[in-house]
């Protein structure tokens, strides 16, 4: 069951450029985790949980196609939204918990939108293109927190209420007024068989023979979800995600205590939030690009290695980190953690197909969501909480955060030991597309 067709169905570019603007507005849950003093660990996994358990919008997307699902997302990104400005409006008083809930609300609806547009266009363009789709239209989404934290500063100049108001209308706005009508499948205009292939064969000056050769093209896979959990390919792909991700929203959700803890400037934050976005987006973008241009020569999960990799030396620097150096390993922090987002949805298409994408790739994120509650809530929480002395408040210098640096640098060497084992048994599924 789907809407019924508008009228005008639009190209696979309009789709394309539409997603662009919906994924630009549907990542500023990461914007507020980071910013948070106090009762962030909490906010940010509720906020998180939303995000990357889209199980719902992700179950509407593959029954009902990218309208509907927009539609939907709407709804919860305004409500989500607009029930925060309600809060500090003073309309009502709401604790943390029920406050992280709204965010959970508006990162659902947001999740959903992202999904919508990253289905449909992956759905729309070629296996040759995968790559750089995804890592457009994952870079929107990642410098999205960016995009807002400009605003919120530089024009709201920190008024929260007022900002609020107008990321209610804003986001809920942008994905109802250009997602919904521009968003749509293209029919898949390809032949099940390739072209035909016509050999002549001569004999002297007479024609002998003419044999026609039809070949057909590889048929792509569709697992569902129910199929996709029992193989040992998702539990691999389940580890790298619990890792990559994980790990990296160790530093996203604790930016601020991190700053503190260093005796850094209350400015200090905004400026890492920023620069961690931006080269979240060049990330995205590079190994979108890399993993078509190098498709013949390293996989989608070479790549999702080597970004593994890439966190697992970044976390072990932070364990070391001076004030200085927060800004160059944000930037490698941001770069390791733009290619495990990148590079997770292409091989989900990859190999577990297109038709339930929104459903297995809601599953998949699952081990975000279990690595944000275990790393950055518990292990970071705990660990932070233990170091503060005696009747303080706050935890300073290296020790509030290096034994926690310490465990999640070996949690990603052992994902890419996994990883290797999962670029092993795909080498197959690669060596025939």
């Amino acid at each position: 069951m789907r809407l019924p067709e508008f009228p005008i169905q639009f190209n696979k570019w309009f789709t394309f450029f539409a997603g662009i603007v919906v994924s630009l507005v549907s990542g500023s849950q990461y914007l507020f985790p980071a910013r948070t003093r106090y009762e962030t660990n909490l906010i940010g996994t509720l906020c998180n949980l939303g995000s990357y358990a889209g199980a719902i919008p992700a179950l509407v997307q593959d029954a009902f196609g990218p309208r509907i699902t927009l539609l939907f997302g709407f709804v919860l990104v305004f409500s989500g939204y607009f029930l925060a400005y309600c809060v500090v409006a003073g309309f009502f008083t709401a604790p943390a918990v029920v406050v992280g809930l709204f965010f959970c609300i508006m990162g659902n609806g947001s999740s959903g939108s992202y999904v919508a547009v990253l289905s449909t266009n992956i759905k729309n363009f070629s296996y040759e293109n995968r790559g750089k789709v995804v890592g457009i239209l994952a870079a929107m989404f990642g410098i999205c927190s960016a995009f807002f934290s400009f605003i919120y500063e530089y024009i709201f100049k920190y008024d929260l209420v007022h900002f609020f108001l107008f990321m209610s209308l804003f986001c809920g706005l942008s994905i109802l007024l250009i997602g919904f009508p521009f968003v749509n499948e293209v029919k898949n205009k390809e032949p099940l068989l390739a072209d035909k292939t016509t050999i002549t064969t001569y004999d002297g000056d007479d024609v002998n023979v003419e044999v026609t050769i039809q070949t057909e093209k590889p048929r792509e896979v569709y697992l569902n979800p129910f199929q996709m959990i029992l193989t040992v390919d998702f539990w691999l792909l389940f580890i790298l995600l619990f890792a990559g991700i994980g790990t990296g929203l160790v530093v996203i959700n604790n930016m601020g205590n991190m700053v503190q803890s260093y005796r850094g400037e209350k400015h200090m934050t905004g400026i890492l939030v920023i620069i961690f976005s931006v080269f979240n987006c060049i990330g995205r973008i590079l190994f979108g690009y890399l993993s078509d241009k190098l498709k013949n020569y390293i996989t989608r999960t070479g790549f999702l290695n080597i970004t593994v990799l890439m966190m697992a030396l970044s976390q072990y620097c932070w364990a070391f980190v001076t004030l200085p150096l927060f800004y160059p390993l944000v930037i490698l922090t941001g770069i390791s953690y733009g290619g495990v987002w990148c590079m997770s949805p292409a091989f989900i298409t990859d190999r577990f197909g297109q038709k339930w994408f929104g459903v297995n790739s809601s599953l998949c994120n699952l081990a975000s969501t279990a690595g944000s509650y275990t790393m950055a809530t518990y292990l970071a929480a705990k660990i932070y909480t233990s170091n503060i002395s005696q009747g303080g408040k706050n935890c300073y210098g290296p020790k509030c955060f290096q034994i926690t640096y310490f465990i999640t640098t070996v949690v990603n060497v052992v994902a890419f030991v996994f990883g290797l084992i999962l670029m092993y048994r795909t080498r197959e599924l690669y060596r025939n597309k």
